[in-house]
């Protein structure tokens, strides 16, 4: 009868133990640790140890991968605009912090490798340029008359207005909008002495 009781003690045990399990995320993996222990709380505890582990190099591994492919944006002369969240060579060359994050490494050094060939049209292409009164031509010894550009007329100035102190009030909103009206919205609230927080 002892030996009995003894048996129906740990199967009721093992019984616990398998419900137990099968509340856990992991439990396929606590199953198979568990098995070779027979010992519930030491295999919940060591998976979820390895699984935070494994978090964190990935965690480690991801923050690495994005550090690089702002170096790669850095090194093409890209600047961080914090209003947009993106980096960008100017107003139609951009990347975004979520191109960066989610893009793949070999889709993040193609779209790259098309930005910079358009960074290379727009450097190669050739623009006019003023020298005196002339302008020379690449590929002949033509020289063409170029009038100067006319001066700006003196602009007159309204007469300065008291200025009335407004209360400061803040609002939460998100925004969402293409990159050159969110450019716009940025200076527009940098010009305008608006801070801002991005969220």
């Amino acid at each position: 009868k002892k030996y009995k009781e003894q048996v129906c003690e740990y199967v009721k045990r093992v019984v616990y133990d398998l419900k137990l399990i099968e509340t856990e995320e992991s439990h396929a993996e606590i199953l198979v640790l568990y098995k070779q222990t027979l010992n519930c709380s030491s295999a919940i505890i060591s998976v979820k140890n390895r699984k935070e582990q494994e978090r964190i190099e990935a965690k480690k591994i991801k923050e690495a991968n994005i550090q690089k492919k702002i170096s790669a944006l850095v090194r093409e002369r890209f600047s961080y605009d914090a209003f947009s969240k993106s980096y960008q060579f100017n107003e139609s060359i951009y990347v975004t912090n979520q191109q960066i994050e989610e893009l793949t490494n070999q889709e993040f050094a193609d779209l790259l490798n098309e930005l910079i060939d358009k960074i290379k049209v727009i450097e190669t292409s050739v623009t006019p340029f003023y020298e005196g009164e002339q302008a020379f031509e690449n590929d002949t010894n033509k020289t063409i008359e170029v009038k100067a550009p006319p001066a700006p007329s003196p602009t007159i100035l309204p007469a300065p207005k008291e200025v009335v102190k407004e209360e400061i009030c803040t609002a939460s909103f998100e925004v969402k909008g293409t990159m050159s009206q969110l450019r716009a919205l940025g200076n527009y609230m940098k010009q305008n002495n608006l801070t801002y927080t991005n969220l």
